[in-house]
This record gives structure tokens, C-alpha cells and sequence, in this order.
């Protein structure tokens, strides 16, 4: 061999020395960088570092080791190499770096103006600072496009550690950025659907735990998200529906079915109201429970869904890691010559296993066959391209990597070598497979979701529609559409709506859009079947920041039952107020506070006006009313009455005069009673008034017969009670005489006996005052002067009638017996009155005992209560009895011969008069009791 000149020595060892010293600080940034930057920097430091040692050193290198050249890997590597020197300048560019800017001058000419500034700022601080330099920018390509690439670069030192210049690498990463956000656009765009769906949505697992609550679930009941999970959104279930609820959801869970149930919600302020719930299970292959979907809309004022779904913003997984990439160079026919230390150490092969095509040990056996054919076609195509494997990392776990090759060639063009890098993606990989996995159950969960939902373009043709609706209305053609074809769509979707809907659909939508606000309106719709049915529509508008309408959020629900049955209670309504107007009544109601608010038409015929919402008095309409309407009489009792009914909820009854349309008053009997909710609570007072003003005329009138009818039976009785009266009076008469006999002869005794006369002349004296007692109280029975009441001991009285019938009862043979109760109150009565009934009574049952031939005669007069406040008196004989007991009391009915049929008539209005009442019942096996009842007076009695 040659030797070499001197200063070709020194310059060998000079170059020496600084490619180990290079190699020493690229070795460090190896080991502080797993990422490919540091890998393509250490191979751009190893080319400059050693391009002199190279160039003195060719001389010793055989022709065939030429295709080793350093400089020439890093000419020929698909990064992107650079080296600057300390003013930030570049000084080295390699092949593909020249090829891609066109430029030397990166930072001014090719980085975006936008991010020209971040970057400047940043390689100024390195440059400063010497720490090392890392962004992610926009450069611009031959062609003139922007692609996105991440630059890092490292200082150079010298053996004091003073910076000598800077060595860089691009890597171009603008497929990974518009991938994330073609991931991140999609996810949003399903993510958007169920934040504003105008729904109150929620999940549970198979075991019927809630897992999931939007965010309009959480905000409309005031409740924070772990207070739903498990169980706990049972808190909020009225206590009444509670363990209903419960129940009926454990049935479902256990069973598998749908549940639909329909109960109250306690509202964030504490209001409970009408819900429906709705929950229906996902199954999977085996066709076991899979998840439990709910959707809760407001059934309140007959079950309207709420105007408004928003939904819970979930806190997505972002995927950002850096890709370490590993570096490799092969010969023309594929064989791998050259492995960086990034490679060894990630897979763990030895370099002499490694080398050749010992390297696809370390690709999975499942993707190898695949690898090594496409590798193959590349090598026979002499064609760039890239394919993704997974790798094995020195621990035996797998990782998905992204692996690129592209040739290089020599001035013939033939391959002389090929360059690649293995890019690690797995993160990026199982990023992409997550977001399509949430895809998937986004979609899935709008899908199962028991409501029809509709996604409009600003301008209102639609863009999207779920499972559900597309599988009511029958365009399950729409399914295989990956990104939603609004033509498709509007021309699916166009003549679903019932022709006499679609003028005040496209009305209300045009308000809408026009507007910004929020739609509701019902239409008819054609199911799959053909049939068009009621369906409720629901929609609002999602807005971005600026405030401008992106897309409007529908959900319909069909409501053709509730339709129908409002319909029905519709018809019903005007079927019960024709009946109401034509109802020969005067029907009224008021509120719980005792507004007027509503007559029916007779009772404004009758008062000849109507009730005038619009009318305003000083005080309330109710007192006015009164005032106009009302006697002037009867008013403050009917006020007090209607207040305390008002106040307490008792019903109201009451008889009044009220003004008639023509002015006249006329007597009325109003009653009313009130409607209360399901809580109780008074809603309104429902009230029906009937005159009865010729009916208080005709009581009046009778009332006056009965008096004069009371009159004569006393008369007509006068000839019945002579012979009784004549024979009392003569009793104590004749007492009197023989009496005044035996007081003659004890006197004319010799001596006179004086104690006997004077015994005689005391019984002489009550005699006569017996005989003046009948005789006043037969005056007083036949007085003609107004009935008087006072209290009265009905003890006494039948006392007093006894000792009058006393004789009259002897000579018929009866065997009177008085039962009376000594503690009984007094009454409020016409003292003759009631001993002209007892006298009645008892001859009745004298009279009917006269036929008893084979039985002893007995009458039994007895006092006693009857309730808490009344008392009985019973005329209890073992006669005849009686067939009719209900006519005996009738005018002129008798079953006496002789009689005139009008004592127990009269007898009847007596007690009736006195608020009190009296019947006849017939006894086994022979006889008939008759009984009569008055009010006590218990402080009298006091």
C-alpha cells in the first residue's frame, strides 16, 4: 500500500478525533431522544463528523466497500438531515432536504408565515440558550403545499463543552396530524348528536347500574353524576311511584323486556313532575343484555316531551405520543446490510442475527408472510411504498409500526441500495381503533335510543338520521351511507309527511330557521306500513362560538295514541258541556279562591249576563257578585257560609234568595262540592243551584194548613176526651163530697174526733186542687193562641198523661207500664203539644188491643236516647198491629171505623215542627210500637 503524505496523517487523525468526539455526543442524544429525530440526527452527526476521515481514508478502501460511504447513507437516508452553525445558519442540507425546499435558507423561505414566528422564537432560544431545539411547523414543498413536520435539533460541542454549530433532522408527520383530525372530527360529529339532542338520556349495564347521565339528566334534577350511578337516580322517583318504579325495573332486568313506565321526578326546585320513562335493552350475538338505553321525556300536561335535550360532554382519551422511528439501509436485492443502534436495542437481536433477513424473526408470525411479499414487490418494482407490521420489542411485546422503504439509485438509475425507517404507531393504532370502537357505540347508543332523531343542515335538509327513524319511516337503504348524502336523504325523507300537513310543517320550520328558535309541531307521518300516524316534533339549533348555526338536533316522538285519545277527550269535553248548557239546572264553578268562572247559559239566562274576565272591581269579583246577585238579607250568612267552605273545603250548601234577570227575588237551594288533584289540593268548586221558590211557597202554605189542621184535631178530639176529662174531674168531685160527708160526722161526734177532721178536711183540699189542676190543663189544650216552647221533661210529661189516662186505661183492662230513663236532658216543646201526641199514642194502642180476647192487654211507654244528642220516646202495645205503616200517617187514612183519620197526621206535623220525627213499625209476633224523636237541650239539662 501507498503511504500517505504528512499532513493526510494529520488530517486523518484530526478527523478522527473529531467523528469519535461527535459520535460521543450524538450517542448522549441518542439515549435522551427515543424518537427518530434523535436517530436521523445521530446519522447526519456520524456523516459530517466523518466526511473528512472518509475522504483522506478512500484511498485504503477497496472498491467494493465504496457502497459504505457515510456521507452517502446520509445523502441517500428519507429523512430529512441539517446541520447549522452556531449563528443558526445552515451550512449542510442533505439530498432530500436540497430536493424538498429547493432552498438553504429553511427558516425564512419555506416554514408557514403562521408559524414563522413560534418557530423563530424558538430556534432563537436554543441558539441562545444551547438547549435543544424541538417544534412541530408547517414547511412548504416544491410543489408549494404546506406539510406539517416535527424538527428537532442538537448543539455540537467541543471538548470544553462550547457550542461549535447544530445538527437537525425533519420528520414529516402531516398524514399522522390529518388522520387525528379526521378521527377527532368524526367523534365529534356523533359526540355533538347526543350533546344536543333535546332528551334527557341514560345508560345502564346488564345488572340495571346506571352508568351514564347527560348532562340535561344531571342539570334538570340538580344532581351530581355519582349521585346517579347505581341506584341512585331512585332518590328523585316521587316516594308514591318509588318502589313501583324499582320494581318494575328489576322486572325488566331480570326478564330481559322493555320497560315503560310513566311516574314523577322531583325537578332541581323541588317540583315534581309527570315523566315518562322509557328503557329498552341492547343485545349482543348471544343475545344476552349488552347494555340498557333509557330515554326520559316529559309526560306532564298529558305527557309533552320537554323542548330541550342536552347531553353529558364526555372526557375524550387524547392520543399524543411521539413515534420513535428506526433506521435501516438493505442492498439492491433486499439484503439488510445495516440496522442503527435504535433498532438493535428496541428488538434486543444481536447485529449478526439481525443482519440480512434474520430481522423478520422480530415481525409478528401473523403479519410476516405479508411483510416480506409486499417488501418483495417493492424490490421488484424498485418503487418507494410503506406498510404497517408489528414488530417485537426486546420485553416480547408487539407494537404496530409504520415500515418505509425507499431506493436509491445510481447514475445508470439501476437500485444501488434502499433506505428506510420503521415509525412506531401503535399508540396511534390503537388511538384510531378506540376512536372507531367509541364511533361504533356512539352510533350504536343514538341508534338504540327509543326516539327518532334527525340531524338538519342550517338550511333544513337533513343529514343524518338514526336506526330507529329510518326503521319507522322504511328507508333502511340509508344504512350503508358512511358519511350521511343529503340528497339521498332529502329525497328518502320528502313525501313522508300527510299532504294536509306539509304547508304548516314547512311554516313552522321556515319561522325556525328563519328565527334561530327552537320548533314544536305535530304532523302526520307515513310509517313503513303505509299508515300515516301523529308524531310530535322537537328541534333546536347548535350553534359554534360565534354564535351561527351549524346544524339543528331533531327528535320525534310518535304520539298517535295520545293524539287520538285527546280527540277522544276533546269530543267528550264539548259531549259534556252540550249536556251541561241543556241540564234543567243553574251550573256554576268557581276557583280554589272563590272567583267566578263559569255558568252554564240557563243560569246566564237567569241572571241575564255572563261572567267578564275582563272586568275589574275594587275588593274581589266574588264579594261584587254577592252583592249584585244576593238578598241583601241572606247576604252575610251566604258570605260566611261560602268562606268557610272555601277555607276548610267542606262542601257548601245552602238555601238563599237571589235576584232573578227581571229582578225578582227568588229562593234557591246551591249546593257545591270541590275537585282536588291527586294530591289533594282543591283545583275548583264544581256548584249547581235549583230554584225552589215555589216550593218555599208551597211549604209555607202547607205549614199554615197544618196549623189550622192541628186546630181542628184538637177540636175534633174534644167529644173523645170529654167522657176521660169528665170522669177525672168527677173522681176528685166526688173525693170532695164523701170527704165533707165523713168531716160532718167526725164533727158531730160527741165528743168531736178533731185529728180525724181535721185528716178529712186535708184530703178534701187536694181533691180540690186535683180537680182545678185538670181543669187548667184542659183549658190550656183548647186555647186558641200560638204554640209556646219551652224546656220540657218529656219524663213529666208522660207522667202527667198517665195520670190523665189512668182511668181510661182500668176500665179497658190494660196493664200500662212507664219505663223511663230518670237521666235524660230536657227539650225544646210545646209542653200541651207533645202531651196531645202521647195521648194520642196511647188510645191507639188501647184501641188496637180491644180484639185481643186470648191474651192479656199491655202497653209499655218508654224514654230513652237515640244518638249522641237525641231522645226516643216509644208507645209500645201487643194489639192487632198493622199492615201499612208507611199510610197510617197519611191525611183521612184510618183503619178505625168510626175514625177520621187525622190524630197521627197531626201528630206527624207536630213533631216534624219540632224538628223532631215519627214511624210506626209493626212487631212479631203480634203488635205495634210507634216512636217518636225530639233534639235535647243538654245545658238546660245542666
Amino acid at each position: 500500500m501507498k503511504a500517505l503524505p504528512l499532513q493526510t496523517y494529520g488530517r486523518t487523525i484530526v478527523a478522527s478525533g473529531a467523528g469519535l468526539l461527535l459520535f460521543w455526543l450524538f450517542g448522549e442524544l441518542v439515549i435522551a431522544e427515543s424518537n427518530i429525530y434523535a436517530r436521523m440526527a445521530l446519522l447526519a452527526g456520524i456523516a459530517v463528523a466523518t466526511g473528512i476521515l472518509i475522504q483522506d481514508l478512500q484511498v485504503w478502501r477497496a472498491p467494493e466497500r465504496a457502497r459504505y460511504d457515510t456521507h452517502e447513507i446520509v445523502e441517500s437516508m428519507p429523512g430529512l438531515a441539517w446541520a447549522a452553525g452556531t449563528d443558526g445558519r445552515l451550512n449542510i442540507a442533505n439530498a432530500h432536504c436540497r430536493e424538498y425546499f429547493g432552498t438553504a435558507d429553511i427558516m425564512r423561505e419555506a416554514i408557514h408565515p403562521q408559524d414563522l414566528e413560534k418557530a423563530a422564537g424558538l430556534w432563537s432560544r436554543s441558539l441562545a440558550s444551547g438547549e435543544d431545539f424541538r417544534s412541530s411547523h408547517r414547511f412548504r414543498g416544491p410543489d408549494g403545499t404546506y406539510r406539517w413536520f416535527r424538527a428537532v435539533a442538537r448543539a455540537r460541542r467541543d471538548r470544553k463543552g462550547a457550542a461549535i454549530g447544530w445538527i437537525g433532522t425533519l420528520i414529516d408527520i402531516d398524514d399522522q396530524k390529518l388522520a387525528e383530525e379526521r378521527l377527532r372530527a368524526s367523534e365529534a360529529g356523533l359526540r355533538a348528536i347526543l350533546d344536543n339532542i333535546p332528551g334527557i338520556i341514560a345508560t345502564a349495564d346488564p345488572q340495571g347500574n346506571h352508568d351514564y347521565a347527560n348532562r340535561k339528566n344531571r342539570d334538570y334534577f340538580g344532581m351530581d353524576w355519582p349521585e346517579f350511578t347505581g341506584h341512585g337516580w331512585l332518590k328523585i322517583i316521587h316516594p308514591e311511584e318509588r318502589d313501583g318504579v324499582a320494581a318494575a325495573w328489576r322486572q325488566s332486568v331480570q326478564s330481559g323486556e322493555p320497560m315503560d313506565v310513566i311516574h314523577r321526578l322531583q325537578r332541581f326546585d323541588g317540583e315534581y313532575r309527570w315523566f315518562r320513562a322509557r328503557v329498552e335493552p341492547a343485545f349482543d350475538n348471544g343475545g344476552k343484555v349488552e347494555r340498557w338505553y333509557g330515554l326520559i321525556t316529559d309526560a306532564h300536561a298529558q305527557k309533552r316531551a320537554e323542548e330541550a335535550l342536552e347531553a353529558r360532554e364526555h372526557q375524550l382519551q387524547q392520543f399524543i405520543d411521539a413515534i420513535p422511528t428506526l433506521v435501516w439501509s438493505a442492498r439492491s436485492d433486499g439484503f439488510a446490510e445495516f440496522l442503527n443502534e435504535r433498532w438493535i436495542e428496541y428488538t434486543g437481536l444481536p447485529r449478526e442475527q439481525a443482519i440480512g433477513w434474520g430481522w423478520t424473526v422480530a415481525v409478528h408470525p401473523d403479519d410476516r408472510d405479508r411483510l416480506v411479499g409486499y417488501w418483495r414487490s417493492l424490490l421488484a418494482a424498485g418503487a418507494p411504498g410503506e406498510i404497517e407490521a408489528r414488530l417485537r420489542r426486546s420485553d416480547g411485546k408487539y407494537r404496530w409500526f409504520l415500515f418505509r422503504g425507499e431506493p436509491v439509485r445510481d447514475a445508470s438509475g439501476a437500485v444501488a441500495r434502499w433506505f428506510g425507517s420503521n415509525a412506531d404507531i401503535d399508540d396511534l393504532k390503537r388511538a384510531e381503533e378506540a376512536l372507531r370502537a367509541r364511533e361504533r357505540d356512539l352510533r350504536q347508543f343514538v341508534d338504540a335510543i327509543p326516539a327518532m332523531i334527525c340531524v338538519l343542515t342550517p338550511d333544513g335538509e337533513p343529514s343524518y338520521v338514526n336506526k330507529r327513524l329510518m326503521d319507522y319511516v322504511g328507508i333502511a337503504e340509508l344504512e350503508d351511507l358512511g358519511v350521511p348524502d343529503h340528497g339521498r336523504l332529502a329525497n328518502a325523507t320528502r313525501n313522508l309527511v300527510h299532504p294536509d300537513d306539509q304547508p304548516h310543517v314547512k311554516a313552522a320550520l321556515g319561522r325556525s330557521f328563519e328565527s334561530g328558535e327552537p320548533f314544536i309541531y305535530l304532523h302526520r307521518v307515513r310509517r313503513s306500513d303505509g299508515e300515516y300516524r301523529w308524531v310530535e316534533a322537537r328541534g333546536e339549533p347548535f350553534r359554534d362560538g360565534d354564535g351561527q348555526i351549524l346544524r339543528w338536533y331533531s327528535v320525534n316522538v310518535d304520539v298517535d295514541e295520545r293524539q287520538k285519545a285527546e280527540e277522544g277527550l276533546r269530543a267528550r269535553q264539548r259531549e259534556l258541556e252540550s249536556i251541561i248548557e241543556t241540564i234543567p239546572s243553574l251550573v256554576w264553578s268557581v276557583t280554589p279562591d272563590g272567583e267566578p268562572a263559569y255558568i252554564n247559559k240557563r243560569l246566564a239566562d237567569y241572571y241575564g249576563r255572563t261572567i267578564d274576565h275582563s272586568h275589574t272591581v275594587e275588593g274581589s269579583n266574588l264579594t261584587w257578585s254577592l252583592q249584585v246577585l244576593m238578598h241583601p238579607d241572606d247576604l252575610p250568612a251566604i258570605h260566611a257560609n261560602l268562606l268557610h267552605s272555601l277555607s276548610t273545603g267542606t262542601p257548601f250548601a245552602m238555601r238563599y234568595r237571589n235576584r232573578r234577570a227581571d229582578g225578582v227575588y227568588r229562593w234557591v237551594d246551591a249546593r257545591a262540592e270541590p275537585l282536588r288533584d291527586d294530591d289533594g289540593r282543591i283545583v275548583k268548586w264544581y256548584g249547581v243551584s235549583t230554584d225552589i221558590d215555589d216550593e218555599i211557597k208551597a211549604q209555607e202554605a202547607l205549614r199554615g194548613a197544618r196549623d189550622k189542621l192541628s186546630r181542628a184535631s184538637q177540636i175534633a178530639s174534644l167529644a173523645e176526651l170529654s167522657a176521660s176529662i169528665a170522669h177525672e174531674v168527677n173522681q176528685p168531685l166526688a173525693a170532695v163530697v164523701t170527704n165533707s160527708h165523713a168531716l160532718r160526722r167526725w164533727l158531730s161526734a160527741d165528743p168531736p174526733n178533731i185529728e180525724q177532721a181535721l185528716a178529712t178536711a186535708e184530703r178534701i183540699v187536694r181533691n180540690s186542687m186535683t180537680a182545678a189542676e185538670v181543669v187548667r190543663r184542659i183549658r190550656t189544650l183548647f186555647k186558641q193562641k200560638a204554640s209556646t216552647r219551652t224546656h220540657v221533661d218529656l219524663n213529666e210529661v208522660i207522667a202527667e198523661v198517665h195520670q190523665l189516662m189512668i182511668d181510661t186505661v182500668k176500665s179497658e183492662g190494660v196493664l200500662l207500664e212507664v219505663l223511663a230513663d230518670t237521666a235524660l236532658p230536657h227539650v225544646l216543646a210545646d209542653r200541651v203539644q207533645m202531651q196531645q201526641v202521647l195521648v194520642n199514642l196511647i188510645r191507639n194502642g188501647i184501641d188496637a188491643m180491644k180484639a185481643n180476647t186470648d191474651a192479656p192487654k199491655s202497653l209499655v211507654v218508654r224514654s230513652c236516647w237515640h244518638g249522641a244528642d237525641i231522645i226516643r220516646v216509644e208507645v209500645r202495645d201487643n194489639g192487632v198491629g198493622i199492615d201499612e205503616p208507611g199510610r197510617i200517617f197519611e191525611p183521612f187514612f184510618t183503619t178505625k171505623e168510626e175514625g177520621m183519620g187525622m190524630g197521627l197526621a197531626i201528630c206527624r206535623s207536630i213533631l216534624e215542627s219540632h224538628e223532631g220525627a215519627l214511624w210506626a213499625e209493626r212487631v212479631d209476633p203480634r203488635g205495634t210500637v210507634f216512636s217518636f224523636t225530639l233534639p235535647a237541650q243538654p245545658t238546660q239539662a245542666a
